[in-house]
């Protein structure tokens, strides 16, 4: 018994010296040390303190504290020295440590200071070993003791624990482990954005947007992916969104006014025109949390022909009003950074649409003289303009014939306000149908071969575009490393839908997307299996331009390597759609512009006298017109006849995009049937620019240094013109914006 005293004395009285602790210490962090590092773990000087460091660490080997390995020829702890360690580490948490710091939790709450919370955080938010956990714990707070702080927050710890697994190389865990949020300075400058803007939903739609772009970035998307998306080669459109909402939604009126909608619905009968459209706002509205970007409503005039029987002309033009205003506001008062609605007008009953039954008894054959009616009561509207330019809703009158007697009337509003735009159905590739939403990301009846399954309560689920001028310039002027590199580019973006559908997939069975989910007697109201991907190409003109010296509007080889890398894209995604069994798409109209994002971040990492761009050193961008800059002349015949090519081989999104000078309207009508008859082009928005005085309202073409009615001037002025598929106020164009607006080539009719 007496022995026993004698060696636990001998032991405490070896311990009792802070260098022969912090001994223990250190080989309880690392379980082997060799005689020099160990010296550097305690601090000591190798040159200086050898003699002294020697004399302490024989005393630990004595007692049996340690020992030298014989195989590594280092020191370790032994069972006792083990012990030991472990008895050190609870009477430091017991007798103090930094348990009388207070921490402000993410919470908001003030606790002590407790080193077994970064140990669970470590497992639990990063699958950490326990072991590994208890260490890096133990560590931090030794380093929070170092710095003599008397009040600690919770991201503070985060950051220092995270600093730790970077040193020791542990970048995984710290990856997960990532605190997501926004500097103070950041929010600080939201909050002086969003007073600029007059609008606080700007400020929560956008601190909460940064988060969720964060968590995407960090913990859904395949690490890979993030990085290319950081890096500017690819863009994921909707990145907050991605795992959460559609990209875009092509709705079915009859279900969004049906009894088993779950919104709530006034009664519908014949003659509530009224009624029916306040119904669509209100459903748009509650949409908005599902569906990103755009939402559209096919066969507008045909299915709401029901709800106008009996109603008068004026009275229809005058609900008509209402709801484009409401719509209008609705999207501006956002900054124009919420979904984009689309209505879809047919100027001729489809065959197809004339059979199918209303939800008020009958079929829609009835309703055809109330079907013209919305549709020339809407154009009328567009027509009138009353001092408003329609930045939403995108207004598409769907050509499948050139006879019907509201063509010339489409045309007089096109001329006057700049809707309507075309969709050209009269092309055999179109199939049945094909729905065109307001970026004019379309859906046609190809994929499952039935219309009503492939364009309709479908969408595009997410958009990943490519940043082609990267991609040229990785080839260097070789057309297989061209591909090559795009290919690679591709299965990034599958990657990227994959984790996207899954994730949706996981909210509709979660209930998070109630309204994508309520059942109609043929299933779910989404069709989320009909529901496109589609890769975007951005800034082709100088990719083609990079690769092969020409822009693809200025030689037949330049034009015949853009349909190239069309083609080959059109083909390579159909065989990977037919694998994997994913909608894929190929686009030119992708529905957020990444152009100069892509623009800057090739200027800042790659060499410039390499690169064609846009716009300045200061303000690049790329084009998204996938034949030339806006600026540049090409002959209209000639332009026409690539788009058709363009067009046919891109199902998943495109438009042409013509700046007109004044016309007559049947000259202007007689244009639309050349360009869809003779040239192939699928879709077309001519462009015009307006001048709008708020001192007397007026409304003018072209951008006016004063108001022709009264003579304003300045900040009384705002400019409208359309840099991608709607039209924005000059207020909210950003400089490459304004730059495509007002250097775009105006055609004379």
């Amino acid at each position: 018994m007496r022995g026993r005293e004698r060696a636990a004395d001998r032991l405490l009285s070896c311990l009792s010296n802070p260098l022969r602790l912090d001994i223990v210490r250190a080989l309880s962090k690392e379980p082997l040390l060799s005689f020099t590092d160990l010296m550097r773990r305690v601090g000591l000087d190798v040159k200086v303190d050898t003699g002294r460091f020697g004399y302490h660490l024989r005393r630990l080997v004595d007692e049996g504290v340690i020992r030298l390995n014989p195989s590594a020829k280092k020191y370790e702890l032994t069972e006792l020295g083990r012990q030991v360690a472990d008895l050190i580490s609870t009477l430091e948490d017991t007798t103090g440590g930094a348990r009388s710091l207070l921490v402000r939790t993410s919470r908001l709450q003030m606790e002590p200071f407790n080193r077994s919370k970064i140990a669970e955080a470590l497992e639990r938010e990063a699958g950490v070993p326990k072991r590994i956990a208890v260490d890096i714990a133990k560590e931090a707070e030794e380093r929070i003791l170092r710095l003599n702080v008397k009040y600690l927050t919770a991201p503070l710890i985060r950051e220092l624990v995270n600093t730790i697994l970077i040193e020791r190389g542990l970048e995984d865990y710290r990856h997960s482990l990532t605190r997501l949020g926004l500097p103070v300075h950041d929010v600080t400058n939201l909050i002086k954005d969003s007073a600029r803007h007059s609008s606080p939903d700007y400020l929560y739609r956008r601190a909460g947007e940064a988060i969720l772009a964060e968590y995407s970035l960090l913990k859904a998307l395949p690490r890979h992916v993030a990085d290319a998306h950081l890096s500017g080669a690819i863009n994921i459109s909707d990145l907050p969104g991605w795992t959460l909402r559609l990209n875009s939604l092509h709705h079915d009126l009859r279900a969004l006014l049906s009894p088993r909608s779950p919104l709530p619905l006034p009664k519908l009968e014949e003659g509530r025109l009224g009624r029916a459209l306040r119904a669509l706002t209100s459903a748009l509205t509650a949409y908005e949390s599902h569906v990103a970007r755009e939402q559209a409503l096919d066969f507008f005039n045909m299915f709401l022909a029901p709800y106008a029987r009996g109603l008068r002309a004026e009275e229809v033009k005058e609900e008509l009003r209402f709801f484009l205003s409401e719509l209008n506001w609705l999207f501006q008062s956002k900054r124009l950074r919420g979904y984009a609605p689309s209505l879809s007008l047919e100027l001729s009953v489809p065959r197809a649409v004339a059979e199918l039954k209303t939800p008020l008894g009958g079929l829609y054959s009835d309703y055809v003289d109330e079907a013209l009616l919305i549709a020339e009561a809407l154009l009328e509207v567009l027509a009138e303009a009353r001092g408003v330019v329609y930045a939403a809703p995108q207004v598409i009158v769907k050509l499948r014939g050139f006879e019907s007697d509201l063509l010339f009337k489409a045309h007089e509003a096109s001329l006057r306000s700049g809707l309507p735009c075309y969709a050209n159905l009269t092309l055999s590739w179109q199939g049945d149908n094909a729905s065109y939403a307001a970026f004019f990301t379309r859906l046609g009846s190809e994929w499952k071969g039935d219309w009503e399954l492939d364009t309709l309560r479908a969408g595009c689920l997410g958009e990943v575009s490519i940043n082609l001028p990267r991609v040229a310039y990785e080839a260097g002027g070789s057309d297989s490393l061209f591909l090559e590199a795009l290919w690679e580019r591709v299965e990034m973006a599958v990657n990227a839908f994959a984790v996207k559908r899954e994730s949706v997939g996981e909210r509709l069975r979660d209930g998070l997307l109630p309204l994508l989910s309520f059942s109609l007697d043929d299933g779910p109201y989404l069709r989320v299996e009909e529901c496109s991907c589609n890769v975007c190409l951005v800034g082709l003109p100088e990719a083609v331009k990079m690769h092969v010296g020409e822009y693809p509007y200025e030689s037949r080889r330049a034009a015949s390597f853009t349909l190239k890398v069309l083609r080959s894209l059109s083909s390579h995604l159909e065989k990977l759609s037919s694998e994997i069994g994913v909608r894929l798409l190929p686009s030119t109209s992708p529905s957020e512009n990444p152009s100069s994002r892509f623009a800057s971040a090739d200027l800042a990492r790659l060499d410039k006298s390499k690169l064609v761009y846009q716009g300045s050193k200061d303000r690049p961008y790329y084009s998204l017109n996938p034949l030339s800059p806006r600026s540049s002349y090409v002959p209209l015949k000639r332009r026409a006849r690539l788009e058709g090519m363009v067009h046919a081989v891109s199902p998943g999104g495109h438009f042409m995009s013509l700046e007109v000078g004044d016309a007559g309207v049947e000259e202007l009508a007689s244009l639309t049937r050349r360009l869809f008859q003779e040239h192939g082009v699928a879709s077309l928005a001519y462009n015009r620019t307006f001048t709008h005085c708020s001192v007397c309202g007026g409304l003018f073409p072209g951008v006016r240094a004063k108001c022709p009615a009264c003579g304003s001037s300045g900040r009384t002025l705002t400019y409208y013109g359309r840099a991608d598929a709607l039209y924005k106020p000059s207020t909210l164009w950003s400089p490459e914006e304004k730059d495509l607006v007002t250097k775009s080539h105006r055609y004379e009719v």
